[in-house]
């Protein structure tokens, strides 16, 4: 499965109510992308997360557990998630590949 750490940024996304352009952020675009191409996906945040991502991807919210990371082969983080991060740390330390969404 892939890690997608949530991110804060914002993409425009079409469709939006009444013809108006929606914005939709970015870790909810990274995380259809990624389901489209066919990953399984887990989201992972401290806080509570919309249902946009939760009717897609597995979400899990709270303190952090390395055993998020069992089986992932990719972590997606936001870019101003610091490298430092638990979760980015954990997964570079067992040599699993970190991109910035």
């Amino acid at each position: 499965g892939l890690d997608h750490r949530l991110g804060h940024e914002r993409f425009p996304r079409a469709g939006g109510e009444g013809g108006r352009e929606r914005v939709e952020p970015a870790f909810i675009a990274a995380t259809r992308a990624l389901v489209q191409e066919g990953a399984t996906v887990t989201a992972y945040d401290q806080r509570e997360v919309g249902q946009e991502v939760s009717g897609i991807a597995r979400v899990v919210t709270g303190d952090w557990e390395d055993g998020l990371l069992d089986g992932v082969e990719l972590v997606v983080k936001s870019p101003g998630v610091p490298g430092a991060a638990p979760p980015v740390a954990a997964a570079r330390a067992r040599g699993i590949e970190v991109i910035s969404e």
